[in-house]
C-alpha cells in the first residue's frame, strides 16, 4: 500500500536523525518525542487562541478544545508506555515503529497533511486577502503558520515515538569534551613554571 510505503519512509529518515541526535549528544527519541509534544501543546493552544480572536465562533473553539484534550491524553498515554518499556527492558524494540499497522496510517496521514500545510502556506503568502462580501471570512497567513508548526511537532512527536533507541553509552559530545579536559589538564601539567614564581 501507498500508505505503508511513504510511512516506512518517513519513519526510516526520523530514526536516522534519533540515531544521529543519540550517538552525539546522548539524548534519546523519547526525550526528542516529549519536547515535540510540549512544543505542540503550546502551538495548539495558540492555534485555538488566535482563531478566536480573528473567527470569533466559541463552537469552533470548544470543538478544536475536545480534539486538543483527546490527542493530549492519548500522546501522554503512549509517551509514558513507551518510556516504561524502554527503561525496563535494555534489548527495547518498540512495537509502535512496525509499518502497515493502524497507528503506521495515521502517521502518513498526519505527515501526508503537514505536506499539504506547507504548500498552502508557500500558495497563500504575498496574496492580499480581501473579502469580497461582508460576511466572509478571512484566514490571516500568520494562523496558517501557527497551524503548519502545530502539525510540524505534532509529526515529530508520531514519528520520534515510534523510533527505536540504541543502548544507553557515553555521548560522543561527552567524550569530546572530556578528551578536551583531559588534554588541557596534561597540558598544564606539563607546563614549566619560572623559579622566581615558586615560594
Amino acid at each position: 500500500m501507498v500508505e505503508t510505503i511513504i510511512d516506512s519512509y518517513v519513519l526510516n529518515k526520523f530514526q536516522k536523525i534519533s540515531d544521529f541526535v543519540q550517538d552525539w549528544f546522548g539524548v534519546d527519541n523519547f526525550k526528542i518525542a516529549q519536547i515535540a509534544f510540549h512544543l505542540y501543546v503550546i502551538t495548539n493552544l495558540l492555534n485555538e487562541l488566535f482563531e478566536f480572536k480573528e473567527l470569533g465562533s466559541i463552537f469552533w473553539l470548544c470543538i478544536g478544545i475536545i480534539f486538543f484534550f483527546i490527542f493530549f491524553i492519548v500522546y501522554r498515554f503512549l509517551l509514558r508506555i513507551t518510556q516504561s518499556a524502554y527503561s525496563s527492558n535494555p534489548q527495547f524494540q518498540n512495537r509502535l515503529g512496525t509499518t502497515g499497522t493502524i497507528i503506521g496510517m495515521f502517521r502518513c496521514y498526519f505527515f501526508v497533511f503537514l505536506v499539504l500545510s506547507l504548500f498552502f502556506l508557500f500558495f497563500h503568502l504575498g496574496h492580499e486577502h480581501v473579502p469580497k462580501n461582508a460576511g466572509d471570512i478571512v484566514y490571516p497567513n500568520y494562523l496558517r503558520f501557527i497551524s503548519f508548526l502545530e502539525q510540524l511537532f505534532e509529526v515529530c512527536f508520531v514519528y520520534f515515538i515510534s523510533c527505536t533507541p540504541k543502548p544507553k553509552k557515553p555521548s560522543k559530545f561527552k567524550k569530546f569534551i572530556e578528551k578536551m579536559k583531559t588534554s588541557f589538564s596534561s597540558q598544564g601539567q606539563g607546563t614549566l613554571v619560572p623559579n622566581f614564581v615558586k615560594i
